[in-house]
């Protein structure tokens, strides 16, 4: 996992307590705002060849 520069970085290349047998990413760009991270997760099967969009989420800062 990193962030820099407002972007948020998470990858799964090998496989760890779960059963999955795919890889996955996700990268998320923190808002001007500094309260909103609006991101995807993707997967690969293919030893990261190429990625396929899973999901886009959106994280927000409740105050």
């Amino acid at each position: 996992m990193s962030f820099a520069d407002g972007v948020w970085r998470l990858l799964r290349e090998t496989p760890d307590f779960s059963p999955l047998a795919f890889r996955q990413r996700f990268t998320g760009h923190l808002g001007d705002d500094g309260d909103t991270i609006r991101g995807a997760w993707e997967t690969s099967t293919d030893d990261s060849t190429t990625w396929k969009q899973d999901f886009t989420l959106t994280y927000r800062r409740s105050r």
